[in-house]
Order: structure tokens, then C-alpha cells, then sequence
């Protein structure tokens, strides 16, 4: 009996374990990410086709794990447009991503409106080289995202004939960062919808025929920081008609261009921090200009000017000279007026605006992880708050190129 006894509770005991086993493989299945392979050799050959095997796998019903898009190196010419059926959650994603290693391109070939068309919520695109839209007009962009919550990072968006594409056209709160964007009529724009949250941060804009970033039309609490703004001809950035609660921190702007501005602000309320304002112009142009609108609640402090023209405009009232615009508008105190001190003066890599261990940029900003900002564009921890969008570090003395050409940054570094 002493012996039956233990037999029993030892395949008690090994039955628990099987349970236990059982139940974790079940619940491991239950929840694991469901992956879609696209690309040469893969299970499905157009981005699309996965899309809507996902819709009959899924149908209506809440995402209960991540559904991933994982597309591999080829030139997809699609557009690719989930089907606004499906129900990917706060916590459950819609992910429509380049596969580990991969370079996928989304090539509209200067025929087509659109190369994403995102209305589904809680969306990710990651990782694609996006180019040649073929106009610009109302929600028609290279990508358009109508994606509450969603994510767009990690892009290369271009328009290789210059035929003035939109880039990203974002309508709700969303997330647009560590993508390159250039060479479109505005490379990025937020034209609509009023949407509440919207963050911009760590992406390298130039050359946008008309502008580089444009807000209107109510965007509230717009948060743009880290970036590295280029030309841009009509302007570089704008938040006008409307926008309030605008926040632009540690921004550097670089303008060469014939545009007129740096930085455009018709924004309630807008707030404008730790930037690099470099405008490489004479005569009537201005780094900052902000309007009649912007004049109630418009802060500006610890920002950096560098131009040969002028350094403000509020509302008609123009300011030749930092010492000017503090006396004329109660504002920029801690600003300073003097050569940032970039690595490479001329260029389109991201590294060529970083600034000299000697800029008088090094930690000059002012302190703003109560914003939820901790590092720089390059990840790089913020611990003296330098002016711009790089963090200097102590420990290693920079000096200049003699660059004297441009290079067009047609690669991505995913970050």
C-alpha cells in the first residue's frame, strides 16, 4: 500500500506537469504575435494579398496580439491600404513593418495618389523607402495616415521628379520619427481633423518645395523636438490658422533657401525652446515670425540666432537683431546671437549638424524632461541641455569639414 501510495502521487505529480505544460503551450499560442511574410519566396507576394488574409483570419473582431506585416527587400507597386474592418486595439497593434534586415520600397511611379492609405487605428508603419507620389492634394501623400495613436518611423518618403507630392499627411494623434523626408512639396503635413497630441521628433526634413512641415486648421498641443529642418523654399516650418499650444523644443533649423522664414507661428499660445535658428540670408528674412494670432501666451527662450538678416518678426513689427527683439517683445531673455558652430556647415547628413565641443550652444538650453524629452536626435542622454538638436558630449573635441557640395540622402538609418 506504502508503495501504491507513492506511485499515485508521483503521476499526480507528473500529471500536474503535464497539465501545467499543456496549458502553457496553449496560452503561449493564444497570445504570440501573428506574422505575415511578404517578398520574393515568401508566402505572399504583394503586401495587399497578406492584408487581406489578415481581414479573413481576423474579421471584425479586436486584435488579442500584435498582427505583423513583415515585408522583405523587393519594389512593391501597390498602394497599400488595410481594410478599415479590422480592429487593432490600444494594446494590440496593426504593425506593417520592413523584416529584420530588410529594405522594402513602395514605389508609386509618378501615376498614383498614394503609397499607404492608413484609416485604421493603432497602426505602426516601420522601415519602408516610399517614393514618386504624383500630387499633391487633399489627402493625397506618399503616406496618408488617419491612424489614431499610430506610428510612422523609421521611412525614407521622397519624390525623385520633384512633381510636389505631400509626404506624410497625418489627420489624427499620432507619433512621425526617425524617418527622413525630403524633395516633396510639403514633406510633412498636418492639414486637418484638429487632432490633439501630435508628436514630431527625431526626423530630418529638407528641401520641401513649398515647406518642409506644415500645421493648420486647429492642431492643438502639436509637440515637434529633435529634428533637423533644411531649407524649405516658400518656408521652412509653419503652425498657422488656428493652431494653438504649439511646442517647438531643440529644433535645428538650417535655411540657405530663398524661403523668407525659418519658423512661421500663428499658434495660440505656441512655446518655443533649446533651437538653433541658422539662416544663411541678407536683407528681409526672418528666423522667427509670429503673428497678430500668436502674439497672446507666444514664449520664446534659450533658443540660438545666427543670421545675416533678421532675427524676428511679431505681428508687422520687425527686429533686425536679438537685442532688438528682446527690448520690442519681452522675449528670448537666455537667447543667444551667435555661430552655432556646426561640424559640417553644408551637407544632408544628420551627423553634419551636430555642433563643435566649443559651440556656444553646449549646455545653454534650458532643462525639459518635464516634456517627456530625455535624449537628443542621435539617442544621445541629455544631461547639459545644449541648444539644437544635439547633445554635445564632453568628451570628444569635433572640428569642421571643408564640404562645399551637397549629397542627397537617398538611405535610412533606422535608429
Amino acid at each position: 500500500m506504502e508503495v501504491g501510495g507513492l506511485m499515485t502521487k508521483v503521476n499526480l505529480f507528473m500529471n500536474s506537469k503535464i497539465l501545467l505544460l499543456i496549458l502553457f503551450v496553449l496560452c503561449s499560442n493564444v497570445f504570440a504575435d501573428t506574422t505575415y511574410q511578404v517578398g520574393p519566396g515568401k508566402t505572399y507576394t504583394l503586401i495587399q494579398s497578406a492584408l487581406a488574409q489578415l481581414l479573413t483570419d481576423q474579421g471584425i473582431v479586436p486584435f488579442a496580439e500584435n498582427k505583423i506585416i513583415d515585408v522583405y527587400t523587393n519594389t512593391y507597386t501597390e498602394q497599400v491600404t488595410p481594410n478599415s474592418n479590422l480592429n487593432p486595439t490600444a494594446t494590440y497593434k496593426l504593425i506593417i513593418k520592413a523584416a529584420t534586415g530588410q529594405s522594402p520600397i513602395i514605389d508609386i511611379e509618378n501615376t498614383r495618389n498614394r503609397g499607404f492609405s492608413i484609416t485604421t487605428d493603432y497602426t505602426i508603419i516601420d522601415g519602408f523607402e516610399v517614393i514618386n507620389a504624383v500630387v499633391h492634394a487633399y489627402q493625397k501623400a506618399s503616406i496618408l495616415f488617419i491612424s489614431t495613436d499610430g506610428e510612422v518611423k523609421n521611412c525614407l518618403v521622397w519624390d525623385s521628379a520633384g512633381t510636389g507630392c505631400y509626404g506624410i499627411y497625418a489627420i489624427k494623434k499620432c507619433k512621425i520619427y526617425n524617418n527622413i523626408v525630403h524633395s516633396c512639396y510639403q514633406n510633412i503635413t498636418i492639414p486637418e481633423g484638429n487632432p490633439d497630441g501630435i508628436e514630431i521628433y527625431s526626423n530630418l526634413v529638407y528641401d520641401g518645395t513649398d515647406l518642409n512641415v506644415s500645421a493648420t486648421n486647429s492642431t492643438i498641443n502639436t509637440l515637434v523636438y529633435n529634428n533637423i529642418f533644411i531649407g524649405g523654399n516658400t518656408y521652412n516650418v509653419t503652425f498657422y490658422n488656428g493652431c494653438t499650444g504649439t511646442k517647438i523644443y531643440n529644433n535645428t533649423f538650417y535655411s540657405d533657401s530663398p524661403s523668407p522664414l525659418s519658423f512661421r507661428l500663428n499658434s495660440t499660445g505656441g512655446t518655443v525652446r533649446n533651437n538653433i535658428f541658422h539662416l544663411n540670408a541678407v536683407g528681409v528674412r526672418y528666423c522667427v515670425s509670429a503673428d497678430a494670432t500668436s502674439y497672446a501666451g507666444f514664449t520664446s527662450d534659450y533658443n540660438c540666432f545666427y543670421t545675416g538678416a533678421r532675427v524676428g518678426i511679431l505681428n508687422v513689427t520687425g527686429y533686425i537683431t536679438l537685442a532688438n527683439w528682446q527690448a520690442g517683445t519681452g522675449n528670448d531673455t537666455n537667447s543667444i546671437s551667435s555661430n552655432p558652430l556646426f561640424i559640417y556647415p553644408i551637407g544632408y547628413n544628420a551627423e553634419d549638424y551636430r555642433v563643435e565641443l566649443v559651440s556656444p550652444c553646449r549646455d545653454t538650453g534650458t532643462d525639459l524632461s518635464g516634456e517627456g524629452i530625455t535624449d537628443d536626435y542621435f539617442g544621445t542622454l541629455r544631461y547639459g541641455w545644449s541648444i539644437g538638436m544635439h547633445e554635445v558630449r564632453r568628451t570628444t573635441l569635433t572640428t569642421r569639414s571643408t564640404i562645399t557640395t551637397r549629397t542627397i540622402i537617398t538611405t535610412r538609418t533606422l535608429r
